[in-house]
């Protein structure tokens, strides 16, 4: 009796209907929606070292400045980009990882981010503008609950990006949050 659902499980695999999988043959002109597109393409042109510079404003206090590093690799063939940001916040030493992929199936940019100053995660989804800009929601969970923050990219130039978050946080008002990546150039 095990043998049944072991094979209604390979007869699904193999037909394309698991978790609402779209096959290439099922996708108009034949594109391979698990390949790399043009918006990887454009995604991974960001790969490089960066210098980065971090400004967090909060109702009725000074803006905190911080520096710091970035790296972006390009990984899994083209499909995603890792990044590891080295930094402070708030003077404290932070280290930050950000997973980003464009899902060519929902057409949407999608990311999870984690730091040394938590051991939750965010996760984000946005769509690009006409502009090139993406704008998404993001959201996290503490002990308050889960929240949600407004999260904008926008590309200046083709060696920089910036990388804004807006947030209400209660008895903070709002905390904006502006990270401006700066590439390296190369030696």
């Amino acid at each position: 009796m095990r043998l049944l659902p072991l094979l209604t499980g390979i007869a699904l695999l193999s037909s394309g209907v698991v978790l609402g999988r779209v096959l290439p043959q099922d996708v108009e002109g034949g594109d391979d929606p698990s390949q790399p597109g043009p918006v990887h393409e454009a995604m991974n042109a960001r790969a490089g070292k960066y210098t980065t510079e971090s400004v967090m404003t909060l109702e009725g206090m000074d803006p905190i400045k911080s520096a710091g590093t970035a790296e972006i690799e390009s990984i899994l063939g083209g499909r995603f980009l890792l990044e590891k940001n080295r930094g402070t916040m708030m003077g404290a030493p932070v280290e930050t990882l950000r997973l980003w992929g464009h899902n060519n199936e929902t057409g949407e940019l999608e990311s999870v981010w984690i730091y040394t100053m938590s051991t939750g995660m965010l996760t984000m989804k946005g769509k690009m503008e006409e502009d090139g800009a993406i704008n998404g929601v993001g959201s996290f969970s503490d002990a308050g609950g889960t929240h949600a923050m407004q999260i904008q990219l926008s590309f200046p130039s083709e060696t920089s990006h910036v990388v804004t978050m807006h947030h209400e946080e209660e008895g903070m008002g709002e905390v904006v949050w502006v990270e401006t990546f700066t590439k390296k150039e190369k030696k």
